[in-house]
């Protein structure tokens, strides 16, 4: 099934950064950025939200959330922007905290009829009164599906390709 990655949010460990180097390359590069007392964002391709180092931890430990990555080979280059940012950080790892994705099914769908045919692994909640699509929390591969009437869908909350698939098929099953 055909599906559209809309967004990728990573986030990402690194060592050694200093946030005036941070700042001073933002500035030099002409490159907008807004600081707040324990963070500095900025968007470049993408968006950086880069958080002051915890004062309690005696690690040298720097947390920097990045998004709206539309697809996977973004993911190094968005990193490599920590390194041209900061020069002398060492990224310790990064992980995929969320993939939003958009699909289409192409064809009406009858929610109360679906809330009907769930398998147990599925949770729902939908009340059309205040809000028009019903959202499937998916318990074994992590994810949640928000499924309207008129067959569109929106992914949230899954980390990678499998829960996607996993997600997609088992809504085009119950949905045929």
């Amino acid at each position: 099934m055909e599906y559209k990655i809309t967004n990728i949010k990573l986030s990402v460990k690194c060592r050694n950064l200093c946030l005036d180097t941070v700042e001073g390359y933002l500035s030099e590069n002409k490159i907008p950025f807004k600081k707040f007392n324990n963070y500095i964002v900025t968007k470049l391709t993408y968006t950086y939200i880069i958080f002051k180092k915890n004062i309690k931890s005696s690690e040298n430990i720097y947390h920097i959330n990045i998004t709206k990555l539309d697809s996977f080979e973004c993911l190094f280059e968005s990193i490599n922007n920590i390194k041209l940012m900061s020069k002398d950080s060492d990224i310790c790892s990064y992980t995929i905290d969320n993939i939003t994705v958009s699909t289409d099914f192409k064809k009406s769908i009858n929610l109360l009829q679906l809330l009907n045919k769930l398998p147990n692994e599925i949770s729902a909640t939908y009340n059309s009164e205040t809000f028009p699509g019903i959202f499937l929390k998916y318990k074994i591969k992590k994810g949640t599906a928000i499924l309207f009437h008129t067959g569109k869908c929106v992914l949230l909350g899954c980390k990678n390709l499998n829960n996607i698939e996993y997600i997609l098929d088992s809504l085009k099953t119950i949905t045929a």
